[in-house]
């Protein structure tokens, strides 16, 4: 059999404490049960709702009220008179249209016309050329004929060729 011999020597009185495991404890530190009560606090005190009312004055809502009707109504009014200036212009317009109609279709279907063509043709068979020409060339023709903002170009046309004394 084998003797164990201890060959330590015992030191008196100071025996150094076993650390425990992990990470060493804050002085102030909280245990569970506190830090769930102090979660619950903060939750309850952020979920408190305020709910503010306002109260209307009644009379101050009337006088919004009318002056919005007031409003209203002006436009309203100016918008009526726009309308009436509109419906005089557009009469006005009618009527120089249908005035202006008339006096083309005056123009093209009166007598007066076909009997100037006439006699523009047989005065023109007569001369020669050289008085054809003279006729175009004169002021009468240019001012009276050529000029004339009523004829249209059916109308030159026709009395170009009862000048040559070739009418149809």
């Amino acid at each position: 059999m084998r003797k164990v011999t201890n060959n330590q020597t015992a030191k008196p009185g100071i025996e150094e404490a076993k650390r425990g495991r992990g990470r060493p404890r804050k002085p102030g530190a909280l245990t569970n049960a506190q830090r769930q009560a102090a979660y619950r606090q903060r939750q309850q005190e952020a979920s408190i709702n305020v709910t503010v009312t306002k109260k209307c004055d009644p009379a101050h809502e009337m006088k919004v009220l009318r002056a919005e009707r007031d409003q209203v109504a002006a436009a309203v009014e100016m918008h009526k008179r726009q309308a009436a200036v509109l419906r005089t212009q557009l009469a006005r317009a009618e009527a120089e249209l249908n005035l202006m109609k008339a006096a083309a279709a005056g123009n093209e279907s009166a007598p007066g016309f076909e009997v100037m063509l006439r006699l523009l043709a047989m005065a023109c068979t007569r001369k020669p050329v050289k008085a054809q020409l003279a006729i175009r060339e004169s002021d009468v023709w240019r001012n009276g004929v050529a000029s004339a903002s009523g004829v249209s170009d059916e109308q030159m046309k026709r009395l170009a060729a009862a000048l040559a004394g070739n009418l149809p």
